[in-house]
């Protein structure tokens, strides 16, 4: 990737099945080149490891929990070691899994049951998709991306940090998960939403003008 082979490198590196980065802040400017790099960055890892997974999210279309996890289904790139057809009937399980909770929502079910159960349950969809591939946990790596974090509703960057955060916790396949996320504000705006998704340490990317 011309101009950005420094921080594609690092990140490629760090995102590895052998690699130490936990999360990463992508900042810059809008239409600097944050969404090339996170482009070419997901094929890199897909080649790199064949039991990566990598689910992406526009901020641009995040309006409330529903959107949020749409976006999570239907954005995933599996490596060659993940069924394709696992992955397909994991976006199916997960249309119907939404449809229903929204239903019980609306008739009577607590907002903060309705928050913990779609956590729990677009990781328990994922885990079977993960069981039909014979997938080790020690193995599989998992990478979140959000990009245009500071456009993602308060209430949802909320939802991130505690219930999601928390059923991937829970989780064998997810103790390797990793992030990253984009925006067009430094780290320092978001110091309060890194620390409560227990970051001890974040790396920002600023992303600066060709010269």
């Amino acid at each position: 990737m011309i101009g950005r082979k420094r921080e594609l490198s690092f990140l490629e590196n760090g995102l590895g099945q052998h690699g130490t980065l936990r999360s990463a802040l992508v900042s810059g400017k809008k239409g600097i080149g944050k969404s090339l790099l996170i482009e070419t960055l997901v094929k890199r890892l897909i080649n790199l490891n064949p039991w990566h997974l990598v689910a992406f999210v526009d901020g641009t279309e995040v309006r409330d929990l529903s959107s949020l996890l749409a976006s999570l289904g239907r954005s995933i790139t599996a490596g060659s070691e993940i069924k394709q057809a696992a992955m397909h009937e994991f976006g199916r399980k997960l249309g119907a899994a939404i449809i229903g909770a929204e239903n019980e929502l609306r008739h009577g079910l607590k907002a903060s049951e309705f928050k913990k159960g779609i956590a729990a349950g677009y990781v328990d969809l994922i885990e079977e998709s993960l069981a039909e591939s014979k997938a080790q946990p020690e193995r599989f790596t998992p990478v979140f991306i959000f990009e245009d974090l500071d456009l993602i509703p308060e209430e949802i960057q909320s939802w991130l940090t505690n219930e999601f955060n928390q059923s991937l916790r829970k989780s064998k396949f997810f103790k390797n998960t990793r992030f990253i996320f984009t925006s067009s504000s430094s780290g320092t705006a978001f110091e309060t939403f890194f620390a409560d998704f227990g970051f001890s340490e974040l790396h920002e990317i600023p992303l600066q003008p060709f010269t």
